[in-house]
This record gives C-alpha cells, sequence and structure tokens, in this order.
C-alpha cells in the first residue's frame, strides 16, 4: 500500500519512513524465511511480559504471519494481569518464577533493588534454561527483559516492546544499568519498539534525547481477531444510542458524573455505561457494543488498548480535548486512597536522564 499509493493518498512522508526503517530492520536482523521454513521442528517462539492482553496481540500477530509459512510452537511467559480473560493466554501459558513480574511491577519503588534483581534474574535464566530450543522472544518492558536477553543465548532472536511509562515497575537503582544497556542495544540495531508514542516520547526524555529523536518507533498493535471477527457484522448509522465507555476510576469521578449528565440532556436517544467487565472474545458483547451510534470514550491514560478495540471494530469515536483532560486527570483520586492518581506518570518513578555518557543533568 505505501509502495503503490499515489503522493497525495494514504500514510504521510514521515509513516512512511517508519515503515521503510522497520523493513531495513527486519531484513537485516531476522533469518531468511527459506531458513526458517527448512527446519524441522516447529519453531519455538516465546512471548514474555506481565501485561497478558498485549502479550495476546504479539501473538496473533506472529501466528497470523507465520500461517502457512511456518509452522510456530508458541508460548507465554510471565502474563501476570490478565491471562484468564484470554482463551490463548490460558492455552499458552507456562508457569515459571516470571509469573512473579506484578509483583515486581508494584513493588519497585518499595522494596530493595538487590532483591527485585535477583528474582528477576532468577526467573530469566529458569527461562533460558528451560527453552534451550527457543527461536525468537518478544518481550514487553524493561526489567526482566534486560536479564532474559542477558541469558539467552546471541542466535535467539529478540525484539522488545515498551508500553506505559517504560520506567513504571523499575527500582531506582537499576535505572542507570539499564538504559544504558539500552542505548548499546539500539547502536547495535536490536529490535526496540513501543506501543504507542507518548511511551516512545517518555523513552526519550528518559534517555536524554530530544522528544522528536526518539529512537524507538512506536507500533500500533491494533487487535486483529476483533477486526476479522466484527467483518461480518452490521454497524448502522441508524442506531440511535450512545455508548459512554470510561474506567472505573472514572465511574467514581463528580467531574464524569456531571459530564454524564450533561450527555444525557444533549442526546436524549440515550447514552449506555460500558460495563466495567466483558469479554470482546464473546460475540453477543461484540454486536452489543456495534448497536451503537458512537462511542464518547474518557480515558484514564494517555493511551489505552480499548481504544484500539473501539478502532478496529470501526466505531466512531468521541474524545475529550487535550484541555479537558488536562483539566481532569490531576482531579481523579486513587480507589483505595484520597489521594490523586497519578497514572503513568506516578511520582514514585525514577525521574533519570540516562545518555550515552551516563547520567545527565535533569532540566526539569
Amino acid at each position: 500500500f505505501l509502495e503503490n499509493s499515489a503522493p497525495d493518498v494514504g500514510p504521510s512522508a514521515a509513516d512512511g519512513a517508519e515503515y521503510q526503517s522497520l523493513r531495513v530492520w527486519s531484513n537485516s536482523r531476522l533469518q531468511p524465511a527459506e531458513l526458517l521454513r527448512s527446519s524441522e521442528r516447529p519453531l519455538r517462539v516465546a512471548v514474555v511480559g506481565t501485561h497478558a492482553p498485549l502479550s495476546v496481540l504479539a501473538g496473533d500477530y506472529l501466528l497470523e504471519a507465520a500461517r502457512g509459512i511456518l509452522d510456530l510452537d508458541l508460548v507465554f511467559f510471565g502474563q501476570c494481569y490478565l491471562c484468564q480473560e484470554f482463551a490463548s493466554c490460558r492455552q499458552r501459558h507456562v508457569e515459571s518464577s516470571a509469573d512473579l513480574g506484578c509483583n515486581w511491577f508494584h513493588e519497585a519503588p518499595s522494596r530493595h533493588a538487590d532483591d527485585i534483581e535477583a528474582e528477576a534474574r532468577t526467573a530469566a535464566e529458569a527461562i533460558a534454561l528451560a527453552e534451550s530450543s527457543l527461536t525468537a522472544v518478544v518481550c514487553f518492558g524493561l526489567v526482566l527483559c534486560h536479564f532474559l536477553f542477558e541469558a539467552l543465548p546471541q542466535s535467539v532472536q529478540r525484539m522488545q516492546v515498551f508500553c506505559m511509562n517504560p520506567l513504571q515497575g523499575a527500582p531506582h537503582a537499576l535505572v542507570p544499568r539499564l538504559l544504558e544497556d539500552l542505548h548499546r542495544r539500539l547502536d547495535l540495531g536490536e529490535g526496540i519498539f513501543a506501543t504507542n508514542a507518548v511511551t516512545s516520547s517518555l523513552l526519550a526524555y528518559h534517555m536524554a534525547l530530544p522528544e522528536a529523536s526518539s529512537p524507538v518507533l512506536a507500533l500500533g498493535l491494533l487487535p486483529l481477531q476483533v477486526h476479522t471477527a466484527t467483518v461480518g457484522m452490521e454497524w448502522s448509522a441508524a442506531n440511535q444510542r450512545l455508548l459512554l465507555s470510561r474506567n472505573f476510576l472514572l465511574l467514581h469521578s463528580t467531574a464524569c458524573a456531571k459530564f454524564e449528565e450533561a450527555l444525557l440532556i444533549s442526546w436524549p436517544q440515550g447514552v449506555d455505561n460500558q460495563p466495567t467487565r466483558w469479554s470482546l472474545e464473546e460475540p453477543s458483547q461484540v454486536a452489543w457494543l456495534l448497536g451503537h451510534l458512537a462511542v464518547v470514550y474518557l480515558p484514564e491514560h494517555p493511551y489505552k488498548n480499548v481504544f484500539n478495540d473501539f478502532y478496529a471494530m470501526r466505531l466512531p469515536i468521541f474524545m475529550p480535548s487535550l484541555g479537558l483532560l488536562a483539566w481532569l486527570w490531576p482531579r481523579l483520586k486513587h480507589a483505595e486512597q484520597d489521594s490523586t492518581y497519578d497514572g503513568w506518570l506516578e511520582r514514585n518513578i525514577p525521574r533519570l536522564h540516562i545518555g550515552r555518557q551516563g547520567i545527565q543533568p535533569q532540566a526539569d
């Protein structure tokens, strides 16, 4: 599409440049398909991380890319967040000490860095030892991925993907070493990406680089299975009701309650709240979502996977302005305590700037 489109059609020049850089990276780093096809056994590929929804998306894309070409034996390690909500994660998950990843993520500000390093290193070495025939790994995050890449043989193809704030869950004392190694691997041309532009910019900030010079490309992981499942379902502009989608934090926000009241007044055809629990693996729930004219979406973070879900279903989406979000987010409260909900900008996240020459002075 990029190569055959007219100059005034399709993605921007910047998007095209990113696409070409990805092609250059993939052609130079990955083994030729003919070599992979010649393997007499299924290719063992591991997806490692704590966030099962993203790992499931990565697995879907790997399996789709290999369909009819390569025989993949796909396994998941870690996935302590929401794995049980996805059939593919339940089926492919391998129990290991990497399942403690959510503990490291939440306890990083309070636990001693040496303890988290010891546990993460042990988990990484156990994966490397158990997976002696591993062909490739896709690893989400910073801490576990660092030690896993150290433990794996150089022959294992690897890709690292960042989401959320890249230093969230990283102990302060480990950050300089982790980011210095990230600089080194980027210089070597290893495949390191982000799920969104905000994460890419945050990583540039922590690597003491200008935002526009982030070395990490943002790849949108649209839910392939959701899009495929909804191709045959009907959405109609004749639908009258709106869907109001928001996180449970926003359900308890006085400001959002007033917003909903105003929306009901301005849209008398009706407004439905999205349930706090849902599954897009259930066709009836997907059909219910598609029965709405549009989604009014109030996010509590700069990036959310559910936005991609709505987009993949081809639902019209209405979003707050940046001004409204800048006013709203500082007013959100933690569900368990009466303090500001920081989200991706959690005040305990290290604010270090680690350039190629080590720690840089902070300008903020």
